[in-house]
């Protein structure tokens, strides 16, 4: 069953009280809260225009399908609390910008089940250590977003995966941006011991202290970041960090890593992956990959340059050897071809 919601002017508009009664076409919800009652388990809130219509308190399954920011919070919290496995909860059109209001987290899950996120804008909390989005399960959980926008936590995170207890998380996040976080993305897989998956496509993080930064803590649970077709640009400290004691991975290819202070960045067993057809380069410091196959102890290597940049010559210092221990001083480096004018026609 599918419920409206629209805002209300109470002196010409008419609106269902905010005390959960059957919303109408003719007679809409006037609040998310009583829309979300309205609607019981497994239905759908159907925003009729954009309305400042508050925070929410999600705890069953639910459809909310808003257009392009037709559903503003004024600035107040919205938390999911699954109860099964098999809920999901899909939200699209939200925008929550906290105005600098202090602590807290703009939107929080936790629980367990699916979240779909579409088309939102979150952030902007002021408060040290919240985050835009909190996904934090405490059983098995699913996240999707698409195209949304997670921006200004300049003391805390953009998005923080973070799983507790006996939770466990998987993340597809596809054509978002994250912008002025401390942290863009920020998994975190120090309090379980299952491992964390998240994939990347076509995602921009921009402006970030860190843009993308993996971590594990020792004997907790492994954390792999696979990023494909995304731009990481000037970011203050590192574009894609990876610092797991427990032990990270972060995936990358055909990206762009450039204008961070430091292009990628490893700590600890952590590890930078490259999977082909990066450009990494222009930042004050680039880092480097760890390629995706390893060579054995006592066993000779040879680095050559399979395609050249076009118009630009590329030479591969200490390219060869034998390996006795992680090699760290192979360098690439690419100079524009000079090419010769041909003569003025007499």
């Amino acid at each position: 069953t599918a419920y409206e919601i629209k805002e209300c002017d109470w002196s010409s508009d008419v609106c269902s009280s905010d005390l959960g009664s059957a919303c109408s076409l003719a007679s809409p919800c006037a609040s998310m809260s009583s829309a979300l009652a309205a609607a019981g388990a497994n239905g759908e809130v159907i925003c009729l225009d954009r309305g400042v219509y508050g925070g929410a308190l999600i705890l069953q399954s639910v459809t909310i399908s808003c257009g392009d920011g037709f559903w503003e919070t004024g600035g107040a919290f919205v938390t999911i609390t699954l109860q099964t496995a098999a809920a999901a909860a899909t939200i699209e059109g939200l925008v929550n910008d906290r105005q600098r209001a202090g602590p807290g987290n703009a939107l929080s899950f936790n629980g367990q089940g699916a979240l779909t996120l579409r088309r939102a804008r979150i952030g902007n909390t002021g408060g040290n250590g919240s985050s835009g989005l909190l996904f934090a399960p405490t059983g098995p959980a699913a996240l999707n977003v698409s195209d949304t926008v997670f921006y200004n936590e300049t003391s805390g995170h953009g998005l923080l995966i973070q799983p507790t207890g006996a939770g466990s998380a998987r993340a597809q996040i596809r054509t978002s941006r994250f912008e002025r976080n401390f942290h863009g993305l920020f998994v975190n897989g120090s309090f379980i011991s299952t491992a964390i998956s998240v994939s990347l496509d076509g995602c921009a993080f921009t402006d970030n202290q860190n843009g993308v930064n993996a971590a594990s803590a020792a004997g907790a649970a492994p954390v792999t970041i696979s990023v494909k077709g995304s731009q990481i640009t000037g970011n203050a400290s590192a574009g894609l960090l990876s610092q797991g004691v427990g032990g990270t991975t972060i995936d990358v290819g055909s990206s762009l890593i450039s204008g961070n202070a430091t292009g990628l960045s490893t700590l600890n067993s952590g590890q930078i992956v490259s999977f082909g057809n990066n450009q990494l380069r222009s930042n004050t410091t680039n880092g480097a990959f760890t390629f995706s196959q390893r060579v054995g102890a006592g066993r000779p290597y040879n680095v050559t340059v399979l395609t050249h940049p076009e118009g630009q010559t590329c030479t591969v210092a200490n390219a060869a050897g034998t390996v006795t221990a992680n090699v760290t001083n192979v360098a690439v480096t690419c100079t524009t071809s000079s090419m010769r004018q041909p003569p003025s026609p007499r």
